[in-house]
């Protein structure tokens, strides 16, 4: 090292540091949401390659919550079984997700075009919608000092 420099590091608590990931989590769900209602307004344009594209991207986010969620439950200590929002459980609102992302890959496997964009815009985007829910639900099991992860 050629000269000494200053290194500032900010610290947070562990409870602090899952409160502020699960407020992450939220606006994540809520920009997939605006963004797959985009996408499948694509799918009813003219564009499909691109709408592909798109959805490809869609689908690495959507995967992206789900492992972040699980890893939230898991830091928190709680099952997504047990976390209850008005939609369900977390278990069933993935289980929901899933179920849509297999008929969203029946129907592009046809090149059905019209009902890509229908689960998006119909089914998807409104079970983003509600994710905030089960953030939130997941919040309140957050304790206050909380449980190391194994």
């Amino acid at each position: 090292l050629s000269s000494l420099a200053v290194i500032e590091a900010e610290s947070s608590s562990p409870r602090d540091l899952l409160l502020s990931s699960l407020d992450e989590a939220v606006g994540a769900a809520n920009s997939l949401a605006v963004g797959a209602e985009r996408v499948g307004e694509s799918f009813r344009g003219f564009d499909v390659k691109t709408a592909n594209e798109d959805l490809t991207q869609l689908a690495q986010g959507l995967g992206t919550l789900v492992a972040i969620v699980q890893a939230l439950s898991q830091a928190v200590g709680v099952d997504l079984a047990n976390v209850s929002c008005a939609k369900g459980t977390g278990a069933q609102m993935i289980d929901e997700l899933i179920a849509h992302a297999d008929s969203l890959i029946a129907s592009q496997s046809t090149g059905d075009w019209i009902t890509v964009a229908d689960v998006i815009e119909y089914d998807i985007a409104p079970a983003l919608r509600a994710w905030p829910d089960l953030l939130d639900a997941l919040r309140g099991a957050v304790p206050d000092v909380p449980r190391s992860v194994s």
